[in-house]
């Protein structure tokens, strides 16, 4: 009993996916916003909305949001059902909130 979970266990552990392999799957497409929070990310939305466009240049100022650039890995954390998804850059601890357009898989 004990040599088959070893086994098992081996084999989930060499067949797995690795999460960098996972992270490649995703890129950023790039030219869309993404900010720090998801707080921030809806803010954004809502001024957009209004077109307050001081307020969402304020937003960029503040380094609360900014451009995303094209062509980085990223590893796809959560999504909510407004089209939002949280991504985290390959090799990067912190996460950004962004668009579902904004992402592509590889």
């Amino acid at each position: 009993m004990r040599n088959s979970v070893f086994v098992v266990l081996i084999m989930l552990f060499v067949f797995y996916p690795r999460s960098d392999a996972m992270a490649q799957d995703y890129v950023t497409v790039g030219g869309d916003i993404a900010c720090i929070t998801r707080t921030h990310i809806e803010e954004w939305k809502k001024y957009l909305i209004e077109k307050d466009y001081v307020v969402m240049e304020s937003l960029l100022k503040d380094n609360l949001c900014f451009t995303l650039e094209g062509g980085y890995p990223v590893y796809l954390e959560s999504s909510t059902s407004g089209g939002l998804v949280e991504i985290r850059p390959l090799r990067v601890r912190h996460t950004l909130w962004t668009n579902i357009e904004a992402i592509k898989k590889k």
